[in-house]
């Protein structure tokens, strides 16, 4: 009986999983593959100079990454914008104005992205426009309009405290130690806007540094996703 009990239980879990998988769309956190390759994504910006400091240290080191924008800073600073993708980054959308999504109805929410999707486009900008919802929030209203739109929805298994202006000052340990600790696959979330940057800066050069030296790969989060199906376990 309660052999049978279980495997019931199993398979309520099962199809609700698969039912919400249907309605809402689930964040990706991390592909799980064997390959030596990083996403970096950055958060905030554009905003000079820390958006231009941390593209020329990608170009240097022949590495990508995937920019989540605010709309309001590509109508302010367009050129700098244009210079992510024009150096062959991928952009993401980041909303409009910041705001905590999870507390907001489903029309503000689409509102704020088609917003600054259309900006991002009207800017000349081709690929592929992921969504990262600010402060990592989650909700039913979030994934239920992003599964409408057909847009994934991209969060992170990796945050540092870059915001904090004193990182190298006052490191905090767990923060050092997740520098060396970037597993395959990872998301990383790291932030060119919203403040001072220049820790974030130098903290990209340290982890591509790092990395690089062990065989890794710098990747958009496009490519990361294309690792998917040579992935071991469960995947996302």
């Amino acid at each position: 009986m309660l052999s049978i009990i279980a495997n019931l239980w199993c398979l309520i879990r099962h199809y609700k999983h698969s039912i919400l998988a249907i309605i809402f769309e689930e964040p990706i956190k991390q592909v799980n593959t064997n390959e030596k390759v990083i996403a970096l994504t950055f958060d905030d910006g554009p905003k000079p100079p820390y958006t231009e400091q941390i593209l020329e240290l990608l170009y240097q080191n022949n590495a990508k990454a995937t920019f989540f924008v605010l709309g309001r800073n590509v109508k302010q600073y367009p050129n700098v914008f244009k210079k992510i993708f024009l150096y062959g980054n991928e952009v993401g959308n980041h909303t409009w104005d910041h705001d905590r999504l999870d507390v907001k109805s489903r029309s503000f929410i689409e509102e704020q992205i088609v917003l600054t999707d259309k900006i991002i486009r009207d800017m000349g900008y081709q690929g592929n426009i992921y969504f990262r919802s600010p402060y990592g929030s989650q909700s039913y209203g979030i994934q239920y309009v992003l599964k409408k739109m057909n847009k994934k929805f991209i969060l992170y298994n990796m945050s540092f405290r870059d915001w904090d202006n004193n990182f190298w000052d006052r490191p905090h340990p767990v923060q050092i130690s997740k520098i060396f600790e970037i597993p395959s696959g990872s998301i990383v979330l790291l932030h060119d806007g919203g403040g001072d940057r220049h820790s974030t800066v130098e903290l990209v050069e340290v982890i591509l540094k790092k990395y690089q030296s062990k065989g890794y790969k710098f990747i958009t989060v496009s490519e990361l996703l294309s690792y998917h199906n040579q992935t071991v376990g469960i995947g996302f």
